[in-house]
């Protein structure tokens, strides 16, 4: 479940009109079978949509290119560009 500090930044981003996704790490460490019930519990708490929660596990890589493309999306949707070095 999300920390008080966890609950404070939504709040804070949603106060300031911040768009962001929560990205709960260490899936691995929850089966696979509850996923579902925790991502919910996440969502609940930050009072946030279910799919404004992604799971991701470095671990195992699971939820890599789900981030990476919510990340490229919300970067090409702010129109922020990236200059190459």
């Amino acid at each position: 479940e999300p920390t008080v500090l966890d609950r404070q930044m939504a709040y804070w981003l949603r106060h300031f009109g911040f768009p962001f996704l929560v990205t709960a790490t260490k899936a691995d460490k929850v089966p696979r079978g509850r996923w579902e019930k925790h991502r919910k519990i996440v969502a609940s708490a930050l009072e946030l949509e279910r799919d404004a929660v992604l799971l991701f596990s470095a671990v195992r890589g699971e939820g890599k290119r789900e981030l990476f493309s919510a990340i490229t999306d919300a970067v090409s949707r702010e129109g922020i560009g990236f200059d190459e070095a």
